[in-house]
């Protein structure tokens, strides 16, 4: 069907809906065209281009499936949506388990969120891809990072054993998407393509997204 790409504001309010509507119906490719449509028209609205992540990681195309969800997930920080950047970089990560800028983006924020063992992970993970390129200063300050974050993790112990005695550490590997309840620590109800919160008020998930709104101030920042 024809497509008038100019940028009246119904182009603008219609183009996303006829991307869904392109991925229920499993056209990948109007689909694709569409939510890219989108993206040039809302430059900072990171739904197109996480849709478009979306879309190339089904064609099969990682590594531009890689691109727009890392540029998706810097839109999503930009808004003060952190879990949504989260969600994104840790697609990145499966992806292109060797992308390192992705892998210290969610070390750092699940360290300022608390989350030590994902931390001490990334971290992990980060110097390994260092030590891989022959930066060994690097990656040995990396993983005094990881252990700095929890002084009692043998995991980060044993790692920075490793990279002190020249000794490689594991490499990032491509991991199966996690589920929701991974991603947040609950699975909100979803419905269709949309995700919905539960109707009745929350008083400490409100209190959880003041924090990551504040956090996000930071993290944006600092995470240039």
């Amino acid at each position: 069907y024809p497509l008038r790409l100019d940028r009246s504001p119904e182009v603008k309010t219609a183009m996303p809906s006829l991307g869904l509507a392109n991925l229920g119906l499993r056209r990948l490719d109007d689909g694709l065209r569409c939510d890219t449509r989108a993206a040039e028209l809302e430059p900072t609205d990171p739904l197109p281009v996480e849709k478009c992540a979306q879309i190339l990681e089904l064609q099969g195309d990682a590594v531009r499936a890689a691109e727009r969800a890392m540029q998706a997930a810097e839109l999503h920080l930009h808004i003060k949506d952190v879990e949504k950047a989260i969600e994104n970089w840790t697609r990145v990560t499966r992806l292109a388990p060797d992308h390192v800028k992705a892998h210290a983006r969610l070390a750092l924020v699940h360290e300022r969120l608390g989350r030590k063992d994902q931390a001490i992970r990334e971290y992990i993970s980060v110097a390994a891809l260092l030590q891989d390129v022959g930066q060994i200063e690097e990656a040995i300050r990396t993983v005094e990072r990881a252990t700095q974050v929890d002084p009692d993790s043998a995991e980060a112990r044993r790692a920075l054993e490793l990279v002190k005695a020249y000794k490689t550490l594991p490499k990032p590997q491509a991991r199966p998407e996690p589920t929701l309840a991974e991603q947040n620590g609950h699975a909100p109800l979803t419905v269709g393509p949309e995700t919905v919160a539960p109707e009745s008020p929350d008083p400490i998930a409100e209190a959880r997204q003041t924090a990551l709104t504040a956090l996000a101030e930071v993290l944006f920042d600092v995470s240039a």
